[in-house]
This record gives C-alpha cells, sequence and structure tokens, in this order.
C-alpha cells in the first residue's frame, strides 16, 4: 500500500499550500524582529489585520490534514508558531486602539468571546 502521506499528496495540493506558507514566513518573519520595539495602538491594529487577512487566505486552502498525513517538516508548523508569536505581540495594543475607535457610543461594539484567549496555541506566558 501507499504511504498515507504520499497518498493525501494525490488528493489535495500540498506543494501550493506549503509555498504559501513559506511564502508567509518569508513576508512576516521580518517584521517579528520589528516588533522587539513595542509599537503604537494604531500600528499595532495595522500589523494584527494584515497578518490575520494573509494567514486566512492560506488557511481557507489548507485542507488541514492531520500530522500523520503531511510530508516531513511541513512548513505550515512554523509558520502557525510565527503568525502566533506576532498575534500575541501586537494584541493588547491592538484592542487599545480596536476600543478608543469602535467602543465609542456604538452599541453593537462588543468584548472579544472568552474563546480568544486560546487563538494560536494560547497567550504565551
Amino acid at each position: 500500500g501507499l504511504p498515507i502521506a504520499s497518498l493525501a499528496s494525490q488528493c489535495w495540493n500540498l506543494d501550493d499550500v506549503a509555498e504559501q506558507y513559506r511564502q508567509f514566513s518569508r513576508n512576516f518573519g521580518p517584521l517579528e524582529k520589528l516588533l522587539e520595539e513595542p509599537p503604537s495602538p494604531p500600528e499595532a491594529f495595522v500589523v494584527r489585520v494584515m497578518l490575520l487577512h494573509h494567514w486566512r487566505r492560506i488557511v481557507l486552502h489548507d485542507p488541514q490534514l492531520p500530522g500523520p498525513m503531511l510530508p516531513d517538516n511541513w512548513p505550515g508548523h512554523a509558520a502557525r508558531e510565527l503568525c502566533g508569536r506576532i498575534y500575541w505581540k501586537v494584541f493588547d495594543a491592538s484592542e487599545t486602539h480596536l476600543a478608543a475607535l469602535a467602543g465609542q457610543d456604538n452599541e453593537r461594539f462588543a468584548p472579544l468571546a472568552g474563546d480568544i484567549a486560546g487563538r494560536f496555541g494560547g497567550r504565551p506566558a
């Protein structure tokens, strides 16, 4: 029989998804270093919006296969870790900006749902 990973690559275009993850890491990797200096709330908000916009475009094409079905050194793992680190670095400042913008006289603005804390494996300690 075929190994399950080679079967997966016949059913889904994993090469294309893998390249999207590698491109994400190339694009956002340098940004992580820049964020060693805390961004202002408006900058943090822009980073968060751009980060999640690019992340979602990839994830929507990813069949989200279980680990044993993925090729060795799957670049989605490193990209997800990078995304999570950047997300949590800008989270608080971006929330400050969002609350300042949307929280004024807006009855539809509500606090985030409790499950936010689990995103990207949870907020680092």
